[in-house]
Protein backbone atom coordinates (compact mmCIF):
# COMPACT_ATOMS: atom_id res chain seq x y z
CA UNK A 1 0.00 0.00 0.00
CA UNK A 2 2.61 2.34 0.58
CA UNK A 3 4.73 1.95 -2.60
CA UNK A 4 1.50 1.51 -4.72
CA UNK A 5 -0.21 4.86 -3.68
CA UNK A 6 2.59 6.87 -4.48
CA UNK A 7 3.11 5.64 -7.86
CA UNK A 8 -1.14 6.03 -8.52
CA UNK A 9 -0.94 9.50 -7.35
CA UNK A 10 2.48 10.17 -9.26
CA UNK A 11 0.08 8.79 -12.61
CA UNK A 12 -2.24 10.82 -11.78
CA UNK A 13 -0.45 13.92 -10.98
CA UNK A 14 1.39 13.47 -14.39
CA UNK A 15 -1.62 12.95 -16.17
CA UNK A 16 -2.82 16.21 -19.14
CA UNK A 17 -6.60 14.99 -18.37
CA UNK A 18 -6.62 15.55 -14.28
CA UNK A 19 -4.96 19.52 -15.54
CA UNK A 20 -7.75 19.69 -18.04
CA UNK A 21 -10.75 18.87 -16.19
CA UNK A 22 -9.27 21.22 -13.40
CA UNK A 23 -9.04 24.39 -16.24
CA UNK A 24 -12.27 22.95 -17.23
CA UNK A 25 -14.23 23.74 -14.28
CA UNK A 26 -12.33 26.84 -13.56
CA UNK A 27 -13.70 28.23 -16.31
CA UNK A 28 -16.97 28.67 -14.37
CA UNK A 29 -16.31 30.58 -11.39
CA UNK A 30 -13.18 33.21 -13.35
CA UNK A 31 -15.99 33.64 -15.75
CA UNK A 32 -18.76 34.12 -13.14
CA UNK A 33 -16.11 36.41 -11.41
CA UNK A 34 -15.85 38.25 -14.60
CA UNK A 35 -19.24 38.97 -14.95
CA UNK A 36 -21.03 39.62 -11.89
CA UNK A 37 -18.36 40.03 -9.19
CA UNK A 38 -15.76 42.54 -10.17
CA UNK A 39 -18.98 44.80 -11.66
CA UNK A 40 -20.28 44.43 -7.65
CA UNK A 41 -16.84 45.32 -6.82
CA UNK A 42 -16.84 48.05 -8.57
CA UNK A 43 -20.33 49.42 -7.35
CA UNK A 44 -19.17 48.95 -4.02
CA UNK A 45 -16.30 51.05 -4.66
CA UNK A 46 -18.72 53.87 -5.86
CA UNK A 47 -19.86 54.72 -2.22
CA UNK A 48 -23.64 54.84 -3.43
CA UNK A 49 -24.64 51.76 -1.45
CA UNK A 50 -23.05 53.42 1.87
CA UNK A 51 -24.42 57.04 1.27
CA UNK A 52 -27.98 55.32 1.14
CA UNK A 53 -27.61 52.54 4.50
CA UNK A 54 -28.05 49.80 1.99
CA UNK A 55 -25.86 46.72 2.69
CA UNK A 56 -22.99 46.66 -0.02
CA UNK A 57 -22.36 43.52 -2.20
CA UNK A 58 -20.69 41.30 0.08
CA UNK A 59 -18.56 38.15 -0.21
CA UNK A 60 -21.62 35.54 0.97
CA UNK A 61 -24.10 37.37 -0.85
CA UNK A 62 -22.65 35.92 -4.18
CA UNK A 63 -21.68 32.40 -4.13
CA UNK A 64 -21.25 30.48 -7.48
CA UNK A 65 -23.90 30.37 -9.73
CA UNK A 66 -26.69 32.80 -7.93
CA UNK A 67 -28.32 34.67 -10.40
CA UNK A 68 -26.75 32.97 -13.22
CA UNK A 69 -26.22 29.89 -15.36
CA UNK A 70 -22.64 29.02 -14.44
CA UNK A 71 -23.72 26.53 -11.12
CA UNK A 72 -26.62 24.94 -13.39
CA UNK A 73 -24.13 24.25 -16.25
CA UNK A 74 -21.46 22.56 -13.81
CA UNK A 75 -23.95 20.82 -11.76
CA UNK A 76 -25.31 19.05 -14.84
CA UNK A 77 -21.91 17.84 -16.26
CA UNK A 78 -20.15 17.25 -12.98
CA UNK A 79 -20.78 13.55 -13.98
CA UNK A 80 -18.43 13.93 -17.40
CA UNK A 81 -16.04 16.26 -15.87
CA UNK A 82 -15.01 13.99 -12.52
CA UNK A 83 -14.44 11.42 -14.48
CA UNK A 84 -11.88 13.00 -17.47
CA UNK A 85 -9.05 12.67 -14.85
CA UNK A 86 -9.03 9.25 -13.69
CA UNK A 87 -11.89 7.14 -14.53
CA UNK A 88 -10.51 5.25 -17.36
CA UNK A 89 -7.37 4.55 -15.96
CA UNK A 90 -8.27 0.88 -14.21
CA UNK A 91 -10.06 -0.07 -17.98
CA UNK A 92 -6.80 0.92 -19.41
CA UNK A 93 -4.47 -1.02 -16.95
CA UNK A 94 -6.62 -4.01 -17.56
CA UNK A 95 -7.01 -3.75 -21.52
CA UNK A 96 -3.28 -2.90 -21.77
CA UNK A 97 -1.54 -5.68 -19.03
CA UNK A 98 0.35 -2.81 -17.25
CA UNK A 99 -1.67 -4.14 -14.30
CA UNK A 100 0.47 -7.39 -14.05
CA UNK A 101 3.51 -5.19 -14.00
CA UNK A 102 2.64 -3.38 -11.02
CA UNK A 103 1.64 -6.86 -9.85
CA UNK A 104 5.32 -7.45 -9.52
CA UNK A 105 5.85 -3.97 -6.90
CA UNK A 106 2.81 -4.95 -4.58
CA UNK A 107 -0.32 -7.32 -4.05
CA UNK A 108 -3.33 -7.33 -5.74
CA UNK A 109 -5.40 -5.56 -3.02
CA UNK A 110 -3.25 -2.63 -2.15
CA UNK A 111 -3.15 -1.56 -6.28
CA UNK A 112 -7.22 -1.85 -5.91
CA UNK A 113 -7.44 0.41 -2.80
CA UNK A 114 -5.23 2.81 -3.74
CA UNK A 115 -7.00 3.10 -7.67
CA UNK A 116 -9.84 3.18 -5.52
CA UNK A 117 -8.45 6.15 -3.03
CA UNK A 118 -6.74 8.15 -5.70
CA UNK A 119 -10.00 8.09 -8.42
CA UNK A 120 -12.09 9.29 -5.79
CA UNK A 121 -9.30 12.01 -5.08
CA UNK A 122 -9.49 12.78 -8.84
CA UNK A 123 -12.80 13.81 -9.04
CA UNK A 124 -13.49 15.08 -5.61
CA UNK A 125 -10.60 17.89 -6.81
CA UNK A 126 -12.27 18.24 -9.78
CA UNK A 127 -15.76 18.94 -8.69
CA UNK A 128 -14.77 20.92 -5.22
CA UNK A 129 -12.46 23.48 -6.54
CA UNK A 130 -14.48 25.59 -8.46
CA UNK A 131 -16.80 26.74 -5.71
CA UNK A 132 -13.62 26.87 -3.54
CA UNK A 133 -12.10 29.22 -6.33
CA UNK A 134 -14.75 30.86 -6.36
CA UNK A 135 -15.25 31.85 -2.70
CA UNK A 136 -11.89 32.69 -2.81
CA UNK A 137 -12.62 35.24 -5.72
CA UNK A 138 -15.29 36.92 -3.52
CA UNK A 139 -12.53 37.32 -1.14
CA UNK A 140 -10.25 39.09 -3.32
CA UNK A 141 -13.17 42.02 -4.37
CA UNK A 142 -15.87 41.78 -1.83
CA UNK A 143 -15.72 42.71 1.75
CA UNK A 144 -16.49 40.26 4.68
CA UNK A 145 -20.04 40.99 5.86
CA UNK A 146 -21.85 38.23 8.49
CA UNK A 147 -24.97 37.15 6.55
CA UNK A 148 -27.83 38.87 8.20
CA UNK A 149 -30.90 36.35 8.28
CA UNK A 150 -34.28 37.85 7.23
CA UNK A 151 -32.98 40.50 4.65
CA UNK A 152 -32.99 38.37 1.70
CA UNK A 153 -30.00 39.78 0.56
CA UNK A 154 -28.81 36.04 1.37
CA UNK A 155 -29.23 32.82 -0.57
CA UNK A 156 -29.95 31.12 2.13
CA UNK A 157 -33.59 31.19 3.86
CA UNK A 158 -33.95 30.98 7.23
CA UNK A 159 -35.36 27.62 8.07
CA UNK A 160 -34.00 25.37 5.39
CA UNK A 161 -31.20 23.02 6.49
CA UNK A 162 -27.80 24.15 7.87
CA UNK A 163 -29.10 27.60 7.67
CA UNK A 164 -27.92 27.75 11.21
CA UNK A 165 -24.55 27.41 10.33
CA UNK A 166 -24.75 29.60 7.68
CA UNK A 167 -25.38 32.46 9.71
CA UNK A 168 -23.58 31.34 12.46
CA UNK A 169 -20.15 30.55 10.85
CA UNK A 170 -20.75 31.21 7.33
CA UNK A 171 -16.86 30.67 6.29
CA UNK A 172 -17.32 27.18 8.03
CA UNK A 173 -20.65 26.66 5.70
CA UNK A 174 -19.00 27.14 2.56
CA UNK A 175 -16.61 24.44 3.75
CA UNK A 176 -18.77 22.11 4.66
CA UNK A 177 -20.26 22.53 0.88
CA UNK A 178 -17.08 22.23 -0.48
CA UNK A 179 -16.60 18.70 1.29
CA UNK A 180 -19.74 17.93 0.08
CA UNK A 181 -19.16 18.75 -2.97
CA UNK A 182 -16.06 16.82 -3.20
CA UNK A 183 -17.62 13.64 -1.73
CA UNK A 184 -20.08 13.77 -4.88
CA UNK A 185 -16.96 13.88 -7.34
CA UNK A 186 -15.52 11.42 -5.70
CA UNK A 187 -18.13 9.07 -5.29
CA UNK A 188 -19.16 9.86 -9.24
CA UNK A 189 -15.29 9.12 -10.54
CA UNK A 190 -15.49 5.99 -8.62
CA UNK A 191 -18.21 4.65 -10.87
CA UNK A 192 -16.14 4.80 -13.86
CA UNK A 193 -14.27 1.63 -12.07
CA UNK A 194 -17.22 -0.25 -11.77
CA UNK A 195 -18.36 0.69 -15.11
CA UNK A 196 -15.24 -1.31 -16.33
CA UNK A 197 -17.08 -4.27 -15.26
CA UNK A 198 -20.67 -2.91 -17.32
CA UNK A 199 -19.38 -1.70 -20.52
CA UNK A 200 -17.00 -2.60 -23.25
CA UNK A 201 -14.91 0.41 -24.53
CA UNK A 202 -13.15 3.37 -22.77
CA UNK A 203 -15.76 5.82 -24.06
CA UNK A 204 -18.55 4.39 -22.14
CA UNK A 205 -16.42 3.90 -18.51
CA UNK A 206 -16.23 7.58 -18.75
CA UNK A 207 -19.91 8.28 -20.05
CA UNK A 208 -21.19 5.60 -17.28
CA UNK A 209 -21.76 8.74 -14.34
CA UNK A 210 -23.47 10.74 -16.72
CA UNK A 211 -25.66 8.00 -17.96
CA UNK A 212 -26.32 6.67 -13.99
CA UNK A 213 -26.96 10.19 -12.72
CA UNK A 214 -29.31 11.41 -15.50
CA UNK A 215 -31.31 8.12 -14.87
CA UNK A 216 -31.34 8.81 -11.43
CA UNK A 217 -32.53 12.18 -11.46
CA UNK A 218 -35.11 11.14 -13.87
CA UNK A 219 -36.35 8.58 -11.15
CA UNK A 220 -36.08 10.23 -8.05
CA UNK A 221 -39.18 12.33 -7.90
CA UNK A 222 -40.84 8.68 -8.91
CA UNK A 223 -39.45 7.04 -6.42
CA UNK A 224 -39.38 9.36 -3.47
CA UNK A 225 -42.98 10.84 -4.66
CA UNK A 226 -43.29 12.74 -1.04
CA UNK A 227 -40.04 14.08 -1.05
CA UNK A 228 -37.12 14.07 1.76
CA UNK A 229 -35.64 10.71 0.92
CA UNK A 230 -33.47 11.64 -2.37
CA UNK A 231 -32.41 14.91 -4.24
CA UNK A 232 -31.11 14.98 -7.61
CA UNK A 233 -27.24 16.06 -7.87
CA UNK A 234 -28.62 19.37 -9.63
CA UNK A 235 -30.38 20.02 -5.71
CA UNK A 236 -27.12 18.63 -4.44
CA UNK A 237 -24.88 20.74 -5.51
CA UNK A 238 -26.62 24.40 -5.96
CA UNK A 239 -25.19 26.16 -2.80
CA UNK A 240 -28.38 28.66 -3.23
CA UNK A 241 -30.81 26.46 -2.47
CA UNK A 242 -29.03 24.11 0.10
CA UNK A 243 -31.76 22.93 1.98
CA UNK A 244 -34.42 23.82 0.00
CA UNK A 245 -36.87 20.74 -0.02
CA UNK A 246 -33.76 18.46 0.94
CA UNK A 247 -32.76 16.81 4.22
CA UNK A 248 -29.83 15.36 6.15
CA UNK A 249 -31.29 12.04 4.94
CA UNK A 250 -31.97 12.44 1.90
CA UNK A 251 -28.38 14.07 1.43
CA UNK A 252 -27.21 10.64 3.08
CA UNK A 253 -29.25 8.36 0.93
CA UNK A 254 -28.28 10.02 -2.34
CA UNK A 255 -24.92 10.03 -1.83
CA UNK A 256 -25.43 5.73 -0.19
CA UNK A 257 -26.95 5.18 -3.55
CA UNK A 258 -24.10 6.23 -5.53
CA UNK A 259 -21.28 4.44 -3.17
CA UNK A 260 -23.37 1.45 -3.51
CA UNK A 261 -22.28 1.38 -7.59
CA UNK A 262 -18.68 0.90 -6.45
CA UNK A 263 -19.55 -2.41 -4.44
CA UNK A 264 -19.51 -3.72 -8.33
CA UNK A 265 -15.77 -2.93 -8.34
CA UNK A 266 -15.26 -4.05 -4.94
CA UNK A 267 -16.93 -7.28 -5.73
CA UNK A 268 -15.94 -8.12 -9.05
CA UNK A 269 -12.48 -7.29 -8.69
CA UNK A 270 -12.45 -9.11 -5.61
CA UNK A 271 -13.80 -12.67 -7.50
CA UNK A 272 -11.06 -11.89 -10.17
CA UNK A 273 -8.07 -14.51 -10.30
CA UNK A 274 -6.38 -12.62 -12.55
CA UNK A 275 -6.60 -9.06 -13.71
Amino acid sequence: MKRMLPIEFRRLFRSYSFYMAIAIGLLFPISYLIQYIIPYAVANASGSYIESGVIPHSVFEYPLGRGSFHESILANIAPLLVAIPYGYSYYRDKKTGYIKNLFTRSEKKNYLVSKYIVTFFSGGVVLALPWLVSFIGNLMFLPYIKPIAGSHLFPMGGTVMWSELFYSFPSLYILVFCTRCFIIGGLLACMCLSATYIVNGIFLVELFPFIFVTVFNMLVPVVDTKGGLLNSTQNILDIEISGGGMTYLAVFLTMAVFALVSVIYVVCSAREDSL
